[in-house]
């Protein structure tokens, strides 16, 4: 059963144009996202707010985000601060 309409296929070819489009626009994408959490929005909501705002599917930005370190360490301190994820275990202070 396929559970996604024609017209949105994730086909090779639209993801490399969507990561492309994106790529382009990642500054944009910074700064938006960055204006939510100063605004006091976490950074995992923010970054679903813009990929729904842009129409984008959220696993077409997987790999824009593997990408960006930054980001990936945004989205997980988010996680783990909302218990999505098993916190990482720090070093302790000395």
């Amino acid at each position: 059963m396929d559970v996604w309409p024609e017209d949105r296929k994730k086909s090779p070819e639209r993801i490399t144009k969507i990561i492309e489009a994106l790529e382009f626009d990642l500054v944009k994408f910074h700064t938006e996202v960055d204006l939510l959490c100063e605004k006091g929005v976490d950074y995992l909501d923010a970054v679903i707010h813009w990929c729904e705002k842009n129409g984008i599917d959220i696993e077409t930005i997987v790999p824009v985000i593997k990408k960006d370190q930054g980001i990936k360490g945004r989205l997980l301190n988010s996680a783990e601060d909302r218990n999505f994820i098993k916190k990482t275990t720090l070093l302790p202070e000395f």
